[in-house]
C-alpha cells in the first residue's frame, strides 16, 4: 500500500494534469494506436510514390506488410498490423545502413527504422500523413 506521501504526490500530479491544456489527441502514441491498417498502407504507398518520382534517388523502394510494436520487446501479443517502406540503397554496406538508421531515428520527425544486411525498413505506423514530405526529405538527403 502506498504511503500518504506517495498518494498526496500522485493526487497533486493528477490534478496538475487535469488542469493542463495538454492535447492528448496529438500525442504520437495515440496517433499510432488509432491509425487503421488501410490508413497506414496508404501512407506507405504515398512515401514510395514520392521517393520513386525523384529521378536522383539511388535506391529501390517497396511497401511491405509487417507487424509494428509500441515497445522494444516485440512480444507477439503486443503486435499491430502495419506497413513499412523497404529501402534498398545501391551498394550500401551493412555498417552504412546502421548509421543511416541512427540518423533517421534522430531526425524530425523521428523515424522507427529497422535494418537488415541490405535494406532499411521505415515503420509507417508512427508517420502522420502530413509528415510524409519530411520523411522523404530525410531519406533522400541520406541516399
Amino acid at each position: 500500500q502506498a504511503s500518504r506521501h506517495v498518494r498526496a504526490g500522485l493526487e497533486a500530479r493528477l490534478t496538475e494534469l487535469s488542469d493542463s491544456p495538454c492535447d492528448l489527441d496529438s500525442h504520437p502514441a495515440v496517433h499510432m494506436l488509432t491509425a487503421s491498417r488501410d490508413e497506414v498502407g496508404t501512407r506507405a504507398r504515398a512515401l514510395v510514390d514520392r521517393l520513386s518520382n525523384n529521378g536522383r534517388f539511388r535506391a529501390s523502394c517497396a511497401v511491405v506488410e509487417r507487424p509494428a510494436y509500441l515497445t522494444p520487446y516485440q512480444l507477439p501479443r503486443d503486435s499491430m498490423a502495419s506497413f513499412a517502406v523497404s529501402v534498398h540503397p545501391e551498394g550500401a554496406r551493412s555498417e552504412d545502413l546502421v548509421g543511416k538508421a541512427v540518423r533517421w531515428a534522430r531526425g524530425t520527425p523521428s523515424l522507427l527504422v529497422d535494418y537488415g544486411p541490405d535494406r532499411l525498413l521505415i515503420d509507417m505506423l508512427g508517420v502522420e500523413k502530413c509528415r510524409i514530405p519530411d520523411v522523404a526529405r530525410i531519406v533522400e538527403a541520406d541516399l
